[in-house]
């Protein structure tokens, strides 16, 4: 007789003689009074996944928890190749496509990318050591639209004004043909405006920490030069058996406040906190970006046409997928002030 807690529920298969099976989840579809078996769907494997009907006792399964179901889930959902993915293929044409126009391009202009492309690397890579990696990231995704974006103009031999005069209207007709939507020539100008504004904006910006060091220089803060002579000839006196400040001088301890050695607090006033959109930074443009294509993907119909009324249905059947986005919107919020 079939277990009601079992059939048709998602059960970890256990104590079979092939490992490979053993904790893997799968659904329980029927029962089999004759052989006295389950007749189960699992995926195994991940490069790619495979679904594999089995037929095993009772005594093989019990009952899945809430994370192994989403497991068997997720990969329910990819369980064929990726090279048989039709976007997958699209994709991987795009990008054939992508790097034929960059190589084409470069023999025309007689650029030999074998040596471009490692020094732009070994740049990048200075960058990141001086700069950090989100300024890195921000100034490499500067100049790589204009150059996505250009390359069929560079292709023809166009002049560089004429290039950056139809970078707006290529990224209207790229972005008019992913979204289905028509996006004129003004509102991809105006977007990308906004962008790089905000962008060259976010670049230049100096560090906070930076700048409050330089602030408490000018206010007469002692510096860190000072401190280390001063630490140093400690260490010579207590080295040499001399009470420390035996060795210290006038010079040494005049920029020192009167109460330097009872008041341990910092002397410098923390930079006051921006507000408003001046609190808003690259990180809170990544995030308005993970917002925007979460609200695109869960729009999409099956299809391949987006429609607003499928936001609200898809966010429910899935709603793990809104944790990301839900989480930078809180972030923009409070950067805002809203909490």
């Amino acid at each position: 007789m079939a277990d009601p807690e079992i059939l048709d529920h998602y059960c970890m298969i256990v104590n079979t003689s092939h490992a490979t099976l053993n904790g893997q989840c799968c659904l329980v579809s029927s029962y089999d009074p004759s052989k006295l078996r389950y007749t189960v769907t699992a995926v195994t494997g991940l490069m790619p996944p495979t679904k594999r009907t089995l037929q095993l006792k009772g005594e093989n399964l019990r009952q899945a928890g809430g994370m192994e179901k989403r497991k068997y889930e997720y990969l329910k959902l990819k369980p064929h190749d990726l090279a048989q993915d039709p976007k997958f293929a699209e994709l991987r044409k795009n990008g054939e496509l992508f790097q034929s126009e960059i190589i084409s391009v470069a023999s025309s202009y007689n650029i030999n990318l074998s040596r471009v492309i490692p020094a732009s690397l070994v740049f990048l890579l200075i960058h990141w050591w001086f700069r950090g990696f989100i300024r890195t990231f921000l100034l490499f995704t500067l100049l790589w639209y204009p150059l996505m974006f250009s390359l069929p103009d560079l292709k023809l031999k166009k002049n560089i004004l004429q290039c950056l005069k139809n970078i707006p209207l290529n990224l209207s007709s790229e972005l008019s043909r992913a979204t289905g939507y028509n996006v004129t020539y003004m509102m991809a100008a105006i977007g990308l405006g906004c962008f790089y504004v905000f962008g060259v904006y976010t670049y230049t910006t100096p560090y906070v920490a930076a700048s409050a060091v330089r602030a408490a220089a000018k206010g007469g803060v002692i510096d860190q030069a000072t401190v280390d002579r001063i630490y140093a000839k400690g260490y010579d006196d207590g080295s040499a058996g001399k009470p420390f400040g035996t060795s210290l001088e006038p010079s040494d301890t005049s920029p020192l406040p009167s109460s330097y050695d009872d008041d341990m607090s910092s002397p410098v006033p923390p930079p006051p906190l921006a507000t408003g959109l001046g609190a808003l930074g690259f990180t809170h443009l990544m995030s308005a970006g993970l917002i925007v294509k979460a609200v695109y993907d869960l729009g999409m119909g099956p299809d391949g046409v987006w429609n607003p009324g499928n936001v609200v249905p898809n966010g429910k059947a899935n709603p793990m997928r809104l944790m990301m986005p839900a989480f930078g919107g809180y972030r923009i919020l409070k950067a805002l002030g809203v909490f």
